[in-house]
């Protein structure tokens, strides 16, 4: 028994557009038809399997964020942030790339595809926010723009979608 269900699908399912749902659709029935990673298979050889796919939950809501550490202190000065929670995004802000988030993109389509294994599937079903920044052909963004994946429920699995587009001459 897993909670990465039809019901659990259709509750998400509540919160994206409509072309995003009919992509979660396709993608669950590929994620059902695949069996878990094992660890015998060429992507997964390097990854310690001692939390099993199927004992884990979707996080429906994002968790209490982490603070600011070191890390982005040590920066100095950033053009944007973004920051992503248990795979929902919580704030987005950027001086110089257009941000846009998925539940809000007029249409997109995914870079993995559905059935290269049963967590790109996953991915494809259950990912239900995301950021898609881009940085339009010229212009020159001067300063980095962080992008924070936090995980912090316990005992959830979380797809975070990311896309990053470059145009032409963009710096």
């Amino acid at each position: 028994m897993t909670a990465f269900d039809v019901a659990t699908l259709q509750e998400i399912k509540e919160s994206v557009p409509e072309w995003r749902a009919s992509q979660m659709d396709a993608a669950f029935a590929v994620f059902e038809s695949l069996d878990e990673p094992s660890g015998a298979e060429e992507d997964w050889r390097y990854v310690d399997f001692d939390l099993p796919f199927s004992t884990l939950r979707p996080a429906l809501d994002p968790g209490q964020p982490l603070p600011p550490g070191p890390f982005l202190e040590s920066i100095g000065e950033i053009s944007g942030r973004v920051v992503i929670v248990d795979g929902h995004v919580i704030s987005a802000e950027s001086d110089g790339a257009d941000l846009v988030r998925l539940a809000d993109a007029d249409e997109g389509e995914s870079r993995v595809p559905a059935d290269h294994n049963k967590l790109a599937a996953a991915h494809s079903a259950f990912a239900n926010d995301g950021i898609m920044i881009e940085v339009p052909e010229g212009r020159h963004v001067a300063a980095p723009l962080v992008v924070e994946v936090q995980g912090t429920t316990p005992d959830t699995a979380s797809f975070p979608h990311l896309s990053i587009s470059v145009g032409n001459h963009a710096e």
